[in-house]
């Protein structure tokens, strides 16, 4: 999911000219990546907490494990996919 989010994000933002107004404007690049993995890392929490509260409460799966170690893996995951999404634009 972080893959194709940032593409499409990016890509929408760079079909629509709205980076460069912000550039225009006044933004560094710097900025506007900044506040893109921000919103990211954001949405990248709420999806891990979501599918951690349907996988463990409503299908009930067991997790022989931490559950904070299986948070921290899902987390990575999505953070690495993040850079990926980038590169597809």
């Amino acid at each position: 999911m972080a893959v194709g989010l940032t593409a499409l994000t990016l890509g929408s933002e760079k079909k629509s000219g709205l980076m460069d107004r912000s550039l225009v404007a006044g933004l560094r690049l710097h900025e506007i990546l900044t506040a893109q993995i921000a919103l990211q890392f954001l949405i990248i929490i709420l999806q891990t907490i979501i599918l951690m509260i349907v996988t463990f409460l409503v299908f009930e799966l067991p997790n022989n494990g931490n559950n904070l170690y299986t948070l921290l893996i899902i987390l990575l995951q999505g953070i690495c996919g993040m850079p990926s999404g980038g590169f597809y634009i």
